[in-house]
């Protein structure tokens, strides 16, 4: 075993370089032969270090003189000054690697006969990953009768020339062909979970389910409450594991036990979190689980649950730009492994980065839709989980794109001046009415119940809204969540009428908005007021005109006023997925009449064919 040989299985051969958007090649291989370095230490690899060339522009390695008994510290410093150096010049990439290559030209001989190539074009063309004169290339194939596999080979050859592959399945999720995003995402998964097991540094994560299992039946007894005091349970749970290490001899029940402990511990800070909301990225706790990153079976897992707690720490108190220092450190030890719960555990932490950042930014409608992308990658990560793990999960990415739909932030807090489109409130009402949100531990009791209040609220349904709401503080209260201020606030919000608080104020006077242009939604059987038998205020009145029984009636303050970014976000409809259950929520409704009437009844082409 050479160290070259070490470092291109490593790195390049599995395609981790630059799979990811916002991380550039050097920087990747910098952080991954760090930790190459301990390894060589290990295994006995150190005169092979003296003269190694760093691929990339960073150029040779300086002849350090690393012999048995000497630590990294020398080659990590000359490294960090190259990378300086690096990051100096700017050095990034943008074409796809090898493994992301081989990833889009699978997925375009698997959906060959699902794509058509002219819409994509012009989809690619106007996200700028084909260019111009390729484009009309595409066209003259098209005139020239080319067959579709050709044309589609053609557009694969190109794209995988401009984008990195995060970036082309973004662009895919964006102009709605979910479906298509997703299995491009999932040939990537597939190709790169193959090498990965091939990986001569690594634990298999196969050994590790055990692991998953066990740090989700922490967190779940956490959630719903089991123990008396959460907080000091699951610690001491830890100091009897800690405890135990020092007395394990065995090398694999050490690493082990070692696993154990960092995910008490990583349970241990999301509790403490849960209570006191601020927590420092340097509590105790977090340098207590880096200490034991090392010792574990898999090093590169363990630091994913810690750098992506401490990103959401940082993201609370504002900090966003060392958070996302933190998470791109999250998502280079991430994408080095197979798919599993503690990258899934990371792409959750991701979502309330974002999140706590929409807050701040609430008029950032990529940032939203960012926000949506990401849970949605993290729901397909979970295919290849246990029917338990993917509950579990999927119950805490719903209920956060339910808070993105409806401007709730990470604590529960009101998203301040966010209106949301007739979409999104559409979708946060589905989200809500799936089976997986029907059984929920207390901690998610108390969301479900603050979206529902939020809901009917945008819903006009005040008094149902303070009932959810005042559920909602029940809960917060026994459990002693942060999130109770966030929703005493909001209750003294609800008490006031809505048209008079500076959210609804604002936006009618930013827009100057008529009430002829009004966009009013009809109160169909889509968005009906989620179940609550005792609602005296579900008989609502829609309208646009001025009539005084209308204006009596508290439901008529739901309107979604037709701003210039309705407006263009109604456009987006023309290019719904089909197989997306947004497109039949919408038929529904009236708003969707209105767009029918105005750019008249012919249905758009569709980018993809509706299997029979």
């Amino acid at each position: 075993m050479t160290i070259n040989r070490l470092v291109y299985e490593e790195v390049f051969m599995f395609g981790v370089i630059g799979s990811f958007e916002g991380v550039n090649q050097s920087l990747v291989f910098y952080i991954v032969f760090c930790g190459l370095i301990e390894l060589c230490e290990r295994v006995g690899l150190y005169a092979e270090l003296d003269h190694f060339t760093l691929p990339g522009d960073i150029g040779p390695l300086p002849k350090l003189g690393w012999v048995s008994g000497d630590k990294p510290g020398s080659i990590k410093n000359d490294l960090t000054t190259a990378m300086q150096s690096q990051r100096r010049i700017g050095v990034g990439r943008m074409e796809m690697d090898m493994l992301e290559i081989n990833a889009v030209k699978k997925f375009g001989a698997k959906f060959v006969d699902d794509i058509y190539p002219i819409p994509m074009a012009e989809v690619l063309r106007k996200n700028c990953i084909i260019d111009e004169p390729f484009y009309q290339e595409i066209l003259l194939m098209q005139r020239n009768h080319a067959p579709r596999r050709f044309m589609c080979e053609a557009l694969v050859n190109e794209t995988t020339k401009n984008c990195n592959l995060k970036h082309l399945i973004q662009v895919l999720y964006d102009n709605g062909l979910r479906n298509l995003a997703k299995e491009l995402f999932l040939c990537h998964e597939e190709s790169r979970n193959k090498v990965a097991l091939l990986r001569v540094n690594r634990a298999d994560t196969s050994n590790r389910r055990k692991i998953g299992e066990y740090f989700k039946n922490i967190k779940q007894q956490v959630h719903a409450m089991v123990f008396k005091n959460s907080l000091s349970t699951v610690h001491n749970l830890g100091e009897k594991i800690k405890k135990l290490i020092l007395d394990i001899n065995d090398p694999v029940q050490k690493m082990y036990a070692c696993d154990k402990y960092v995910a008490l511990k990583a349970a241990e800070m999301d509790s403490l979190t849960n209570i006191a909301g601020i927590v420092s990225k340097d509590h105790p706790g977090y340098l207590e689980m880096k200490r034991y990153v090392s010792s574990t079976s898999n090093p590169a897992l363990s630091e994913v649950i810690l750098y992506g707690r401490q990103s959401d720490v940082l993201s609370t108190i504002g900090d966003f730009e060392e958070a996302e220092d933190f998470m791109r450190q999250a998502l280079v030890s991430a994408y080095t492994s197979c798919s599993c719960v503690e990258v899934t555990d990371m792409l959750y932490k991701n979502v309330v980065v974002k999140l706590s950042k929409f807050e701040k930014n609430p008029h950032d409608e990529k940032l939203r839709k960012s926000i949506l992308f990401e849970a949605d990658q993290g729901l397909w990560t979970l295919r290849d989980q246990s029917e338990d793990l993917r509950l579990f999960w999927t119950k805490l990415f719903l209920l956060r794109m339910a808070f993105a739909h409806l401007g709730i932030g990470k604590f529960c807090d009101i998203i301040q001046n966010y209106v949301p489109s007739m979409q999104s409130i559409v979708e946060a009402e589905r989200l809500l009415k799936l089976d997986p949100l029907k059984d929920l531990e207390h901690r998610r009791q108390m969301f479900i119940a603050v979206a529902k209040a939020r809901l009917e609220e945008w819903k006009g349904n005040m008094e149902a809204a303070m009932k959810y709401l005042q559920i909602a503080r029940e809960l917060a209260k026994e459990g002693k969540y942060a999130e109770d201020r966030a929703l005493a606030d909001y209750e003294i919000l609800l008490k006031k009428n809505p048209w008079k608080t500076h959210i609804y104020e604002r936006h009618r006077h930013v827009h100057r908005t008529e009430e002829q242009n009004s966009l009013v939604l009809s109160l169909r059987s889509s968005i009906l007021p989620s179940s609550l038998e005792d609602s005296t205020d579900q008989k609502t009145c829609f309208s646009s005109n001025n009539d005084s029984k209308c204006q009596l009636s508290r439901s008529v303050h739901f309107e979604i006023l037709r701003t210039v970014s309705d407006t263009q976000s109604n456009i987006s409809l023309e290019h719904l997925d089909p197989q997306s259950p947004l497109g039949s929520d919408l038929s529904s409704l009236s708003p969707g009449n209105i767009y029918k009437r105005q750019h008249g009844t012919s249905k758009s082409t569709l980018f993809t064919r509706k299997c029979n």
